[in-house]
């Protein structure tokens, strides 16, 4: 059993320091480095360091598509590519020397809509019955119509468990697929709902309650989390509070919860474990993943409790 995931909208992450940043003013870059990114190539990422078993698909183009590959050589992740006529998009990150990130991210290549079912058959093709095929993030233009319905036929004939990471505008998409894990963040989950979420019964509203063979996870990045499943719902306390962007806590988090439960880990303590992943990582350098060794330090900061239905705040 393995892993595959699939970045429709790969990008270059360049990270760089500077002193500060003021409007109208010059600030100079210290330090510049690159990094594969894109929901699906972080939680390859991260499971590699987890030690499981990963295939990343990516579509590239030009240049910058080009560039893309030897990064993920370089980073020694097992990848499959989908040639597109579009340039791979670069994303920007900037850290002032107070630790204050700045993120930009660029729309990304155009796809052609025709293309859409062969580019998802061929992504598919690489599961097996019984394999994780993972998924999410932002979709190129002319894709998206059908990506989620598409999607969930393809797993389905070919018996792979879908994990999925929409963006916000996907989320109903996702949401009526037959997924086995979806992961979703607080702040933007609004498209289903009818309202910004205050409390527990707010986020029920839109994902519902008894999710049988299904398991939902909630992020609300240093707030904590909160896990539907079957008819339970537990939450995750952080006793520390680590605040400010990171680009990969949330992948890492969802991407330990997935290789915890394959390896039969108990849903409790998967999401206990998954919540360790993501402040290891918060607490790291950008891009610094959260190995092992670094999940089990910070296990005594995480508090898995189960969570009462109803108007609870969240």
């Amino acid at each position: 059993m393995k892993t595959v995931t699939f970045t429709p909208n790969p990008a270059i992450d360049v990270y760089a320091k500077t002193k500060s940043i003021k409007a109208g003013t010059i600030s100079r870059l210290e330090e510049e480095k690159h990094y594969p990114g894109g929901k699906g190539v972080n939680v390859s990422r991260a499971l590699i360091y987890a030690g499981m078993r990963t295939t990343a698909l990516v579509t590239e183009g030009g240049l910058r598509g080009r560039e893309l590959l030897k990064l993920l050589e370089q980073h020694r992740i097992p990848f499959s590519s989908y040639e597109l006529s579009g340039e791979t998009r670069e994303n920007r990150i900037f850290e002032d020397s107070e630790g204050i990130r700045y993120k930009f991210n660029s729309k990304g290549p155009s796809f052609p809509e025709a293309e859409e079912e062969t580019i998802l058959s061929w992504a598919l093709q690489h599961c097996s019955k019984g394999d994780i095929f993972h998924t999410g993030g932002s979709l190129p233009e002319g894709m998206g119509k059908s990506f989620y319905e598409l999607i969930d036929e393809e797993a389905a004939k070919r018996g792979a468990l879908l994990a999925l990471d929409p963006s916000p505008a996907d989320i109903k998409k996702a949401l009526n697929t037959r997924f086995r894990f979806l992961k979703a963040n607080l702040s933007e989950i609004s498209p289903a709902l009818s309202s910004i979420p205050e409390s527990i019964n707010d986020v029920i509203e839109a994902f519902g309650f008894n999710h049988e063979g299904r398991e939902i996870i909630i992020s609300g990045g240093y707030e904590g989390a909160l896990l539907f499943c079957g008819n339970k719902i537990y939450r995750n306390r952080q006793i520390i509070k680590k605040e400010g962007l990171c680009c990969c806590c949330g992948d890492t988090m969802f991407a330990y919860y997935i290789s915890e439960r394959m390896k039969g880990t108990s849903p409790q303590e998967a999401f206990r474990k998954s919540g360790a992943a993501g402040l290891a990582c918060a607490c790291n350098s950008m891009y610094a993943l959260a190995s092992p060794a670094d999940v089990n330090k910070m296990l005594k900061y995480i508090v898995t409790e189960k969570a009462i239905h109803g108007r609870q705040d969240i």
